[in-house]
């Protein structure tokens, strides 16, 4: 085929597919830019080159090529997620402010970019101005449950519990009920002094995942608060079953034996907690 037709470009992108499958990144990525230098529409051809610098740690070069098809496609919100992602993946917060903020000025309704704006000012410590970012998303679109739920998670980090807790049940409200922003819900709850209905929140998320490590543990501390101890400890094996190397799980359980007069038990949580240290020295 390249005998016929030396310059097609489908020939180079045929061949870096099969690089990729073959496992040669490198050769992969040359022949997908040099397919790219000679096609006449490289969109879906850069396409495929930003996915595997993304999926090489090359973020970024995904950069560069995401936004050169941003040009094409300016308003595609997909893209704007992917050159989010690889921002936050180079650790370049700062490199993702400038950028978004570069772009609202052209587009100043999207609320996917006041979203991926506001997320990296929270990343950057720039609480307020993260919360104004994100308040443009949702004033844009009422039921964007992703811009809501980091408005929770910042209203949290400032300890503005009642506010995160309406955020998150706004959130929850625009999409699928799910384990984790209950988790959240729960947290919230909790440190309003609201301790019935945190536990039936914990209680809710781990029915819907059972795979919530840390919900299992606020179940274990609830509970043993209340006087259940046996259900606390149950609970606290779950949570160690799911993450054995978190200290604050062993130190939960090591509390409960004391309480329930188990001290090798407690002394054996004591040797986990020493051992997920990492500590040499008792």
């Amino acid at each position: 085929a390249e005998g016929l037709s030396p310059n097609h470009p489908d020939i180079e992108w045929a061949r870096g597919m099969l690089f990729i499958r073959q496992g040669r990144t490198n050769d992969a990525i040359q022949s997908l830019r040099k397919a790219i230098q000679n096609s006449d529409d490289p969109f879906p051809i850069q396409g495929t080159l930003a996915s595997i610098y993304s999926g090489a740690g090359m973020f970024t070069h995904a950069v560069r090529i995401l936004k050169a098809m941003l040009q094409e496609e300016p308003e595609d919100a997909h893209l704007l997620y992917l050159l989010a992602i690889n921002f936050d993946m180079a650790n370049r917060d700062d490199k993702a402010v400038s950028f978004f903020e570069t772009y609202l000025n052209d587009y100043p309704y999207s609320e996917t970019a006041w979203y991926h704006l506001g997320v990296a000012q929270f990343r950057q410590g720039q609480h307020d101005a993260a919360k104004r970012s994100l308040g443009f998303a949702v004033t844009i679109d009422e039921s964007f449950s992703a811009a809501l739920f980091d408005l929770g998670r910042l209203h949290e980090d400032l300890e503005e519990f009642s506010e995160g807790l309406e955020c998150y049940q706004q959130s929850m409200a625009a999409s699928e009920r799910n384990g984790y922003t209950l988790y959240r819900i729960g947290v919230c709850l909790q440190s309003l002094d609201r301790n019935p209905e945190a536990l039936r929140a914990f209680q809710e998320s781990v029915e819907l995942d059972e795979e919530l490590d840390e919900a299992w543990i606020e179940l274990a501390v609830l509970h043993g608060e209340a006087g259940n101890i046996l259900k606390g400890v149950q609970h606290a094996q779950k949570a160690i079953a799911l993450d054995p190397d978190n200290p604050d799980y062993h130190m939960v359980a090591h509390d409960l034996f004391l309480q329930l007069g188990l001290q090798r038990e407690a002394a054996k949580s004591l040797q986990l907690i020493l051992h997920a240290l990492r500590v040499e020295n008792p």
